[in-house]
């Protein structure tokens, strides 16, 4: 999340989901080798679906998009904290568990 401002700008965003979403199909074409590769080229996709969804319920409740907090080191909303945090840890265990577990 160094750089999350790309994410919300609409071009930037929309062609950071296609290239996630092209690793995902070629992930999902070389599926039948049985290789742990495979799986590796589908977390980009699962993890930008789980930041959307963070996203979108931190938007419901506050009316803005979260801040990045991991490179600020003054006063910042605790808002945005616990979001980051969540977000980096269940947005690393969950696409971990579901597609290794």
């Amino acid at each position: 999340m160094y750089k999350i401002e790309i994410l919300y700008d609409k071009k930037w965003g929309a062609l950071y989901f296609m290239y996630t979403s092209l690793l995902f199909f070629i992930g999902l074409v070389l599926d039948d080798t049985g290789s742990n590769f495979t799986n590796f080229l589908k977390l980009p996709l699962f993890n930008l679906a789980i930041f959307y969804f963070f996203v979108s319920i931190f938007y419901l409740f506050y009316k803005r998009v979260p801040i990045n907090t991991a490179w600020s080191y003054g006063k910042t909303n605790i808002k945005d904290v616990v979001f980051n945090i969540l977000y980096w840890v269940l947005g690393f265990l969950i696409p971990m568990f579901t597609l290794f577990g």
